[in-house]
């Protein structure tokens, strides 16, 4: 996976051409979007298994839900509602912060809207691992690290049709990229 994000680079460090950088870096995007399906095939239909909790396969005491369906669609609609005009004015306030607080765009992009962005997602795999359920923890975390490396990357560089996106990463980012795999 990161192999594939840091590839373009390389070949930019080689001196090759700037029009087979854009090419190279759909490949990518292309190779990252076919191992994204197959990590979902693998996960939800032919290891589906390996990936069950131990409480799945349990048939012991089965939680009651304590909201109908059409409530718990309701909620979740009612949810989005007021979520979606906040997420709006968080990224919309970010131009105004940056230029305030002189800091860089990148860095609120890449460090500070993913964190403030994910936090329930954190607060989860943090709560699950203090009840002693460290497969479900790694599974949230892990999860939605493999989502980003093999779905968002690739869908941003495959966005490159219409506007010359590519896949190219400065030595920060690709010491970052680095430091976070042998942590």
């Amino acid at each position: 996976m990161p192999a594939a994000q840091v590839i373009p680079t390389v070949v930019l460090l080689t001196g090759a051409r700037p029009d087979s950088e854009l090419l190279i870096s759909r490949g990518c995007a292309v190779v990252l979007a076919v191992l994204y399906i197959c990590y979902l095939v693998f996960q939800l239909f032919t290891h589906k298994e390996q990936f069950a909790t131990e409480a799945d396969g349990e048939e012991s005491e089965e939680a009651q839900p304590t909201l109908s369906k059409g409530a718990a669609l309701a909620l979740l609609l009612a949810a989005t509602l007021i979520v979606a005009p906040l997420s709006e004015g968080l990224t919309g306030s970010v131009e105004g912060v940056t230029k305030t607080l002189q800091i860089s765009d990148a860095f609120v992009g890449v460090i500070l809207l993913p964190i403030v962005g994910n936090a329930a997602e954190h607060l989860t795999a943090v709560t699950v691992a203090t009840k002693d359920k460290m497969d479900l923890s790694l599974g949230v975390a892990l999860g939605s690290s493999t989502q980003i490396a093999l779905f968002v990357v690739p869908f941003t560089a495959a966005r490159s049709i219409l506007e010359s996106i590519v896949l190219t990463f400065c030595m920060a980012e690709c010491g970052a990229l680095r430091g976070a795999l042998f942590s």
